[in-house]
């Protein structure tokens, strides 16, 4: 399936939830903020949130420094 991540499409599996996107991004997803279709998802639910053909995520990371 496709979907559309910060504005580019991108091919998944069919039934790839959230949490299973951002493991493969190689992103710690305690510091991932993420939206689909606009609305925020916390990151408890990022494992039960089953991404959908045409869905279209955002994901923001938190970074520290100076």
């Amino acid at each position: 399936m496709k979907i559309k991540v910060n504005g580019k499409i991108i091919e998944l599996q069919d039934g790839e939830t959230l949490s299973g996107m951002i493991a493969g991004k190689k992103m710690d997803e305690s510091k991932v903020l993420a939206s689909v279709n606009k609305e925020v998802v916390k990151v408890e639910a990022f494992s039960k949130t089953i991404l959908k053909e045409d869905d279209e995520v955002e994901l923001f990371c938190f970074v520290s420094g100076g």
